[in-house]
């Protein structure tokens, strides 16, 4: 979906939206259904079924309703990415008295959740025995939140731009570590992160002239633009 708004052509694009939706409809249509046969626990059946909302959601379908419906009844089993998922497909989220109490308590778990720094900040969750079955780390439900927190608007929860810069700064420093983005998962949900951070604060593009002196005398220049 992501890479046919970016303008690339995607075979069998409908069909494979179709599915999508006919795998929400039925295959989840309990929490246990296809899932709880291969012993998925109740958080990653969750996990699994809010991706598959976010899937629909930037495909241009109407999920709020679900997303409402699902958090009120699996709020307990799910994580905190999960809850972000949802609330990130829920419109004008502060529309109504049943939004904003979803809304409250994720910004409630969102709050304890978050450590900041002076220069930089972020998110700690914790995972279960089976977070590999959905290929989950820390790194990517940073990352991930991020996103979402953006796309929602920081406002919504109360957020301070500040916190979202941080936020960055500590996904990208961590990035460029040793034990920063170790696999495919990792690096793609952050790189969707960092194009939805830059397109929304800075998206100016670059039209300057950067010049260097050592005490008074001239060194070099270089143009940036573009």
């Amino acid at each position: 979906v992501l890479a046919r708004q970016k303008g690339f052509e995607v075979p069998m694009f409908t069909k494979a939206v179709g599915t999508i939706r006919n795998m929400f409809g039925n295959i989840f249509s309990s929490v246990g259904g296809i899932l709880g046969r291969f012993k998925y626990s109740k958080r990653s059946r969750m996990l699994i079924r809010c991706y598959t909302i976010y899937v629909l959601q930037i495909a241009g379908d109407d999920v709020t309703q679900d997303c409402i419906n699902l958090y009120n009844k699996h709020k307990k089993d799910m994580d905190l990415t999960s809850k972000f998922w949802c609330l990130r497909g829920i419109r004008d989220p502060k529309g109504s008295e049943a939004k904003q109490k979803i809304v409250d308590e994720i910004k409630k778990q969102f709050d304890i959740s978050v450590k900041e720094t002076a220069e930089t900040a972020r998110i700690e969750t914790y995972g279960t025995l089976d977070s590999h079955l959905c290929v989950d780390s820390a790194a990517r439900v940073e990352v991930i939140i991020l996103e979402a927190l953006i796309h929602i608007g920081p406002e919504v929860l109360g957020v301070k731009k500040d916190l979202v810069t941080k936020l960055m700064k500590g996904i990208m420093r961590r990035g460029r570590e040793r034990t920063g983005w170790r696999n495919t998962q990792e690096c793609s949900f952050g790189l969707l992160a960092m194009d939805k951070y830059l397109n929304t604060y800075e998206k100016q593009e670059p039209n300057f002239v950067e010049r260097m002196w050592i005490g008074e005398e001239y060194v070099k220049e270089a143009e940036w633009k573009g």
